[in-house]
């Protein structure tokens, strides 16, 4: 599914478009035109899905050389050994989350919480993705023609990331799972999980000015994407929490 002549959707499960697994986030190609990347890697349960959708839109997956995290839930990074098999590409995560992909530290990511109150199988486990490089706040991480500035962006989890588009036909940002459309929020009973790092993070993004939002599940804002990080940021300056996502 393209969405701007740079950003492609090839990943998302039930809570999108079910273009690949039920439990994936959306999985967005990044076509640099001399080499691709991705932003986030679903799940993991069926990495093929993702690479037939790759392949239909076009493209070689062997061209994909980076895979970059948002953040480690499993739902988001779970496909990052999957992926990496398939396509031979480098997993980028924020320098805190590196060394949780690498062992694949189920406690860190929150997966064992999760996966006892019933949101992943009983039998899933986070596959461990050797050899991760680290970004931080500010970088700038080159895809051919295309450049992606990480954000620093806690909330949803301690250790969250956005990503800034720059050389797309409109700008644009990745957001994971800080908001969503309509200004709406996903809060998570977890240890890392703070409101008032999420209402920092939301202001901090009033300055974007963004056509374009691309947040890890749900509808995709292609225009007017600094409408629903703005209804947010007023939700918050009224002292009152967003309408939750799901």
């Amino acid at each position: 599914m393209q969405l701007t002549r740079h950003i492609h959707l090839v990943g998302s499960g039930g809570e999108g478009f079910d273009l690949s697994h039920p439990m994936d986030c959306h999985v967005y190609l990044i076509d640099g035109g001399s080499e691709l990347a991705l932003i986030d890697a679903g799940i993991g349960l069926d990495a093929d899905m993702i690479i037939a959708n790759i392949t239909a839109m076009g493209f070689n997956p062997t061209d994909i050389k980076k895979v970059l995290l948002t953040h480690g839930h499993a739902d988001h990074a779970g496909g990052s050994a999957p992926l990496q098999d398939r396509t031979g590409a480098q997993i980028w995560a924020p320098r805190n989350a590196v060394p949780w992909i690498e062992t694949g530290d189920e406690d860190a990511i929150s997966l064992t919480v999760a996966r006892k109150s019933g949101n992943y199988p009983v039998d899933y486990r986070f596959r461990p993705c050797g050899n991760v490089c680290p970004f931080d706040d500010g970088d700038q991480i080159q895809v051919g023609n295309i450049s992606l500035i990480p954000i620093d962006t806690p909330g949803h989890a301690a250790v969250h990331f956005s990503f800034l588009i720059q050389g797309d036909d409109r700008p644009g940002l990745f957001c994971g799972d800080l908001l969503f459309h309509g200004g709406r929020i996903h809060l998570l009973n977890t240890i890392d999980c703070s409101i008032t790092q999420l209402s920092s993070s939301i202001h901090r993004l009033r300055r974007m000015d963004v056509e374009g939002l691309y947040p890890g599940h749900g509808l995709i804002s292609v225009r007017r994407g600094q409408s629903h990080i703005d209804a947010a940021a007023h939700i918050l300056d009224s002292q009152k929490i967003p309408s939750p996502f799901h």
